[in-house]
């Protein structure tokens, strides 16, 4: 599967996961149904003040991998900050959420796995 850069379209999500602000979607593969039980492979990215707010992972896994920026948040019980090249995985119903505390936007790779 190929995904190219003009089916990429940003998409902006208010609240996402009961967060602050609209956080910018790219699907990676456009439309096309992702396979391997993958629910969701995109680009998030979130200007300053923005977050994603806490949430759990059941019956999924969700990766984070940070291309730039810097985002803060709370990771199996514990506060974490995150710089470009740190990533997290988050599943078995653990909670996590994430907020762009810092002055410039933060670009995130997500996927999300069904378990």
């Amino acid at each position: 599967m190929l995904g190219k850069k003009e089916d990429q379209a940003r998409q902006g999500v208010q609240g996402l996961r009961g967060g602050v602000g609209e956080t910018g979607k790219i699907a990676l593969f456009g439309d096309a149904a992702l396979p391997w039980n993958l629910k969701l492979a995109a680009i998030l990215e979130l200007e300053p003040g923005v977050s994603i707010g806490q949430h759990d992972h059941t019956g999924e896994w969700e990766l984070f991998y940070l291309l730039e920026g810097e985002l803060h948040g709370l990771e199996m019980g514990r506060e974490i900050v995150l710089r470009p090249g740190d990533s997290t995985l988050t599943g078995g119903g653990q909670e996590h959420r994430l907020e762009n505390r810092g002055t410039a936007v933060a670009r995130v790779l997500a996927v999300i796995a069904k378990a």
